[in-house]
């Protein structure tokens, strides 16, 4: 809950900045040829974090259409990530103890973005809203962890077995690559919405901070963790940061 609320302070302190600014009047002389943007970003969720590409076509100065695409990690909302130290001086990787799959969500999808603040002037900071929806689709590798066999053997390479493996013979997480080969896949949908706070000093450069929820949704749960009940949905608060071009 603590995490929701600071997610949640992030969303409202930039509107708190730009407070008082007027409504959007643009000087069509400057802007108008400025019809494409394109921008990469990264962001933090309660889920963790992402990565995002999103190519736009400007319909006019106050609206713009746009196809996105983010590769996401989706965590169950129970997970619990441990450290065993306890074999080794060497620090073993965190693992989650009874996650049965590592899940990351591509989505590609469209969108508006529509144009409520203009900043003021290059100090500034521009104001949009943005909506979007598509498809999504879940990759789900297995978890493998690195077990203990002997007090005085290293640790050998197992995939994640509820029924064999626990606290007490798991000394971390495998190498990310273990089980990259068994790979599932499971197909859904999203939809996102966000406030865009674009603070560029230039109008051929695009910097921007953004926050906003999206939700995931499948056709059957999503296999994660065992003898906890998996959800075919995911919502998950975010702060991007995003960065391009336009001409």
């Amino acid at each position: 809950m603590k995490h929701l609320f600071f997610i949640l302070f992030l969303w409202i302190a930039p509107a708190a900045l730009v407070l008082g600014q007027v409504p959007a009047q643009y000087d069509e002389e400057v802007r108008f040829l400025l019809k494409n943007q394109y921008s990469v970003g990264v962001y933090a969720s309660n889920a963790g974090w992402a990565a995002t590409g999103k190519r736009s076509l400007f319909k006019n100065i106050r609206v713009n259409r746009f196809i996105e695409t983010d590769i996401a990690f989706l965590k169950h909302p129970k997970e619990i990530k441990n450290n065993n130290g306890s074999y080794s001086v060497v620090l073993p990787r965190g693992y989650v103890y009874g996650k049965l799959n590592s899940v990351y969500a591509l989505r590609l999808g469209v969108g508006v973005e529509r144009l409520v603040f203009e900043k003021g002037d290059k100090n500034g900071v521009e104001i949009r809203w943005k909506n979007s929806f598509g498809p999504t689709v879940a990759l789900l590798k297995p978890v493998y962890l690195d077990i203990i066999v002997a007090p005085d053997s290293p640790p050998i390479v197992e995939r994640y077995d509820p029924d064999r493996h626990f606290n007490e013979n798991i000394f971390g997480k495998a190498p990310f690559f273990y089980g990259i080969d068994e790979t599932k896949i499971k197909v859904g949908g999203y939809a996102k919405t966000a406030l865009n706070f674009e603070f560029g000093k230039y109008d051929d450069e695009y910097r921007a901070l953004e926050a906003g929820v999206c939700f995931d949704a499948f056709l059957s749960p999503i296999p994660m963790m065992v003898e906890i009940d998996n959800p075919p949905f995911f919502v998950s608060f975010f702060l991007a940061f995003q960065f391009g071009k336009r001409w």
